[in-house]
């Protein structure tokens, strides 16, 4: 029954981004840009009152309009590296990526790696190599964004703060640099902001409000 209500809602983001077109006067009509966040319960909206509308991915498709068309992936308790429970590497979501062919991916995973049981498992910067590699077989060639980590306030949920801070994050930005893809620091833009992290490890509705925004402003500034 979730694969199915996945399939509809690719399927009805799908629909919209083949029947909507934008375009300035005298300029000719086109299809909008396809964007899918990919990610976990922070992309997902774990606990946000009304994650539909407020979720990161949902603020951000209303903040780009209609010249943009965003799919959420998120699925909770997910992580970058197979070894992680639930893998994504075999979820619907995951599944899902390829039938919408997004022009963009935004790549934010690593916060779930860092739970003790997980964590040395398998190599962080292998798994994001082969993720993306998959990301790039895709006939709609995507411009793929990697992002950090959020900022994690305490251990909750299993998270470990220590491991994002001092590991996860510095990989994801050496391997950002090394293999030429662009970065969101959504770590930094999120530190130093406990308010908008009631469980010390989730964004409520304002929180996701930052991340989308910190997002919207690089993608409009290269799409």
């Amino acid at each position: 029954m979730k694969s199915l209500r996945l399939l509809v809602s690719v399927l009805c983001v799908f629909v919209l981004a083949s029947v909507l077109v934008f375009a300035s006067p005298g300029q000719e009509s086109r299809p909008p840009i396809r964007v899918a966040a990919v990610g976990d319960s922070i992309t997902f909206g774990f606990d946000i009152a009304d994650r539909f509308n407020d979720s990161y991915p949902s603020q951000l498709q209303r903040m780009l309009g209609s010249r943009f068309a965003v799919f959420n992936a998120g699925l909770n308790g997910v992580g970058m590296m197979s070894t992680t429970l639930p893998n994504y590497w075999e979820s619907a979501e995951f599944r899902a990526i390829s039938m919408f062919q997004p022009d963009i991916i935004l790549l934010m995973l690593g916060t779930n790696d860092s739970k003790e049981r997980f964590w040395g498992l398998s190599d962080f910067t292998e798994s994001a190599m082969e993720m993306i590699e998959h990301f790039r077989s895709f006939p709609s060639q995507p411009v793929i964004y990697i992002l950090t980590p959020a900022f994690a306030y305490g251990v909750n949920f299993s998270i470990i703060p220590e491991t994002i801070t001092n590991e996860i994050v510095p990989l994801v930005r050496a391997f950002a640099a090394r293999e030429n893809i662009p970065l969101i620091d959504i770590y930094t833009v999120t530190s130093g902001r406990p308010e908008l992290f009631p469980d010390l490890i989730h964004p409520h509705a304002p929180g996701a409000r930052l991340i989308a925004e910190t997002v919207r402003d690089v993608l409009l500034a290269n799409h």
